[in-house]
C-alpha cells in the first residue's frame, strides 16, 4: 500500500505528490511524503498509478454522504461528516474544492450563500 503523507494542505500536495520526481520536483516534493507502508521509497510503478489518480477520485465518498443528507444542508456539516467518516487522506479544502465543482456543473445547487465570516457555512442542497 502507497502511503501520502501531506504536510501542508491536500489541495496542492495532489497536485505536488502527482509530480514527485518531476522537473523542479526530481528532488523531492515539498510537503509531500511518498512511501510504502513498512517505510521503503515507492516503486516507479507505484509513483505512476499516484499520477494517474484524477481529481475526481474522491467524489464518490462526497456522493454516498450526499444520499443520506437531507435535501438541503449546510457545507461544513457534509464536510465534517465526510472527515469523520471516511479516512480519504485529504483535507477539507480539498474536499470543499470538488464540492464547489459540482456546484459548478449543477449536481449542487447554492441554496443560501456562505456568511461572510464563516467558511462552510452556505447551504446546498441536491439540484
Amino acid at each position: 500500500m502507497l502511503e501520502i503523507v501531506f504536510s501542508e494542505s491536500a489541495c496542492g500536495a495532489l497536485k505536488l505528490a502527482q509530480r514527485y520526481g518531476e522537473g523542479r520536483y526530481r528532488g523531492g516534493a515539498i510537503g509531500v511524503i511518498a512511501r510504502n507502508e513498512d517505510g521503503s521509497e515507492p516503486s516507479r510503478e507505484e509513483l505512476d498509478r499516484l499520477r494517474r489518480l484524477p481529481e475526481d477520485a474522491y467524489d464518490f465518498s462526497i456522493r454516498r454522504a450526499l444520499a443520506e443528507a437531507s435535501r438541503e444542508f449546510r457545507e461544513g456539516r457534509l464536510l465534517g461528516d465526510l472527515l469523520g467518516r471516511y479516512a480519504l487522506g485529504v483535507s477539507d479544502g480539498w474536499l470543499a474544492m470538488r464540492i464547489e465543482d459540482m456546484v459548478q456543473s449543477g449536481e449542487l445547487a447554492v441554496a443560501r450563500e456562505a456568511k461572510a465570516d464563516r467558511l462552510y457555512s452556505r447551504v446546498l442542497r441536491r439540484a
